[in-house]
């Protein structure tokens, strides 16, 4: 009995302290969380939001919110952010650009991904993207960003859409040392 009171009573010691890390609100239909202070003595915290199967949206030339995650940082923190979906592309050599837009609703170039669907036609393809980020403490929107990019008589729609962010204030992400074939970029951003 007194063992299953320990387990018990650390289990409710655990719930609490992942409940005390993260508090979600409502805003608008829009997902905001906060990061507890917990986290500024070092730590990581998952945050998500998937679109679902929700109705098809329809891709233009210029860019295009497809979804958002709004979040509050204590802290300046590293985080791993990912962005996907699905996209069905119909027309002739139908092409779309999907990238994150980090407190901003234009594309992280180091992000930019796109789908081409060659020929004529109906062409369904999932597309995912990510980057990690070094953010400052406080408030920060995360954008999944896409739009058409070319073809002739086509369009474009997206569904399915997830954003994933994997926040650490742990440790140190560096420069990575060595020979690459190709210039690498720090997470931060910066060469």
């Amino acid at each position: 009995m007194k063992k299953i009171l320990i387990y018990g009573g650390i289990s409710i010691l655990i719930l609490a302290a992942v409940a005390m890390v993260i508090s979600a609100s409502s805003e608008d239909g829009k997902k905001t969380v906060e990061a507890d202070s917990a986290i500024q003595a070092g730590g990581s915290a998952i945050f998500g939001r998937v679109y679902g199967m929700g109705t098809w949206i329809s891709l233009t030339p210029t860019n295009k919110v497809l979804t958002n995650y709004t979040l509050t940082l204590p802290v300046d923190a590293y985080a791993y952010i990912e962005g996907s979906g699905y996209v069905n592309n119909n027309g002739a050599n139908a092409e779309s650009g999907f990238g994150l837009g980090i407190d901003s609703t234009s594309m992280d170039p180091a992000t930019y991904r796109f789908i081409e669907c060659p020929g004529t036609g109906y062409c369904l393809n999932s597309f995912q993207t990510s980057r990690v980020y070094l953010l400052k403490a406080g408030k920060h929107t995360i954008n999944l960003i896409g739009n058409l990019g070319s073809g002739t008589g086509t369009e474009a729609t997206v569904n399915y859409m997830s954003i994933n962010i994997l926040v650490n204030t742990v440790g140190a992400v560096t420069k990575p040392t060595g020979t690459l074939s190709e210039d690498s970029v720090a997470a931060d951003g910066k060469k």
